[in-house]
């Protein structure tokens, strides 16, 4: 490639983690938040974040075969289902489309099953664990499908808290104590597979990142800093004030869980970006 970025990829691996994480996220939230706030999500999470999960692993799919092939044209359809037929992140890739369609049709029906979308919106992070720069080995592919889920439920569940505090309810200390104390798990987890997955990477590179890359990795390292910052404040600054001046914090919240989902969005953009640089560059 002439250009280290390829903003189609770029934009393809985006569009997957965001629909992944969200499906998970709000999954997840459907399980653990008290009843009064667990709901059908609406059309937009039964159906069309799957889709866009769907097409998103295959447009991803295609931008491979374009680095590949070099051409767009009809042989970029025969070269990707090669890639889909005959290589180990290929076959993942299609795995993930066909999840999406499958997430789909369960939010199609009459009755959705929370605990089918749970599991299938799991397993979609899990395959998306074989596509990458740490997949490979047994410790590399269990690490980095820890990261995801550990990313999704934290990151992928702010979009639904969000909603859920745009209303005062007798339970709302209940979920923010439920979403702490997942929230608390997730980071853990998080940073232990975050500094791993570096190791890894650094491993590949021989030793030494490139500078490009480098200069990625420290912006998305900032990035989660800030996110850390933050998701702090609300956990113990804004959520045990909710028992003693409840408005005022529930609209400072919703604030911080609104800058949360932003710094979320730019550290899955970078790491989109990260995921399709040569290590050594």
């Amino acid at each position: 490639m002439s250009d280290p970025v390829d903003l189609f990829l770029v934009g393809a691996r985006l569009a997957e983690f965001v629909a992944a994480f969200a499906l998970f996220g709000f999954a997840a939230f459907q399980v653990y938040a008290p009843a009064d706030f667990r709901g059908s999500g609406g059309r937009f999470h039964r159906t069309i974040l799957p889709a866009l999960a769907g097409v998103a692993a295959i447009g991803w799919g295609l931008a491979i075969a374009h680095q590949i092939g070099g051409a767009i044209d009809a042989s970029i359809v025969s070269l990707l289902g090669r890639i889909w037929l005959t290589t180990g992140f290929g076959r993942a890739l299609l795995t993930a489309s066909l999840l999406g369609l499958a997430m789909m049709l369960n939010g199609l029906g009459r009755a959705q099953r929370r605990w089918l979308g749970l599991g299938l919106s799991a397993l979609l992070l899990i395959v998306l664990s074989f596509v990458g720069h740490a997949a490979g080995g047994a410790a590399r592919l269990g690490v980095r499908a820890t990261h995801l889920l550990a990313a999704g439920a934290w990151l992928g569940g702010l979009p639904p808290l969000a909603l859920a505090l745009r209303r005062e309810s007798p339970s709302t200390a209940n979920l923010l104590r439920r979403f702490g104390f997942l929230g608390g798990v997730a980071v853990a987890l998080i940073l232990v597979t975050g500094l791993l997955t570096v190791w890894f990477v650094v491993g590949i590179a021989g030793g030494r990142l490139g500078i490009l890359y480098t200069r990625v990795l420290i912006v998305k390292l900032a990035l989660v800093l800030g996110l850390l910052a933050v998701a702090a404040i609300n956990r113990f600054r804004l959520t045990p004030m909710v028992a003693r001046r409840p408005r005022e914090a529930l609209a400072a919240l919703r604030g911080t869980v609104l800058l949360e989902q932003v710094l979320g969005l730019s550290v899955l953009a970078s790491v989109a970006t990260l995921g399709q640089l040569d290590p050594t560059m």
